[in-house]
């Protein structure tokens, strides 16, 4: 799953800050886009950036983590797909097939770290990774490539996912921050969340 040759796509920064660009050459490992019309300088976006690509299709917005690779004589980028795409399976509270789950909790995964567990708000989930929001989040949640362990409980089942901090998108100063988690492949859970999410969309 990748965009499309010619296709209108949006470039994130961990820090939030969007590019808007447009899809030259997709290939299963690299894509190759035109400079983005609306950057600050050119040097905004170091070279080994991690980006989120996102583009829409008829199911839903989908988004696909890369690195910027290199940047092109004739004024493109090459980017580095460094995991596979998911597609946003936004929840519904008024979903009654399975106990949906309101919380998770997310702890740094370095050895004999002191940083605080910090508490989200499940706003996506599926089996390659989810998104959060989290109120006052600890410092190494705004840190892309943080290694991070994700503590959910999916019907009735406890469980640990070892996953990195993709993004950090900013909001408003009092509002929670959206924090966007992409798990370690191979994920061990992936058939129960699967399950989950499926038997979730069923009770909406």
């Amino acid at each position: 799953m990748r965009p499309p040759n010619g296709s209108a796509v949006t470039m994130s920064e961990q820090s939030g800050t969007a590019y808007s660009t447009e899809v030259i050459e997709s290939q299963q490992s690299f894509l190759t886009v035109r400079e983005p019309m609306n950057l600050p300088s050119q040097d905004a976006v170091p070279v080994g950036s991690r980006l989120l690509v996102t583009w829409t299709e008829a199911q839903g917005r989908i988004h696909l983590p890369v690195i910027l690779a290199a940047r092109g004589e004739d004024e493109t980028w090459v980017l580095d797909v460094t995991a596979e795409p998911w597609r946003e399976q936004r929840r519904r509270y008024d979903r009654t097939a399975v106990d949906l789950i309101e919380t998770v909790q997310l702890r740094p995964a370095a050895p004999g770290s002191d940083e605080d567990a910090a508490t989200g708000q499940l706003v996506d989930l599926s089996e390659v990774g989810l998104r959060c929001a989290v109120k006052d989040p600890p410092e190494y949640l705004n840190v892309a490539g943080t290694p991070v362990e994700v503590q959910l409980v999916l019907s009735g089942a406890a469980m640990n996912i070892p996953g990195k901090v993709m993004q950090t998108r900013a909001g408003r100063p009092e509002e929670p921050r959206e924090v966007v988690i992409l798990f370690d492949r191979p994920v061990v859970q992936a058939e129960q969340i699967r399950d989950y999410v499926s038997r979730s969309a069923l009770g909406s």
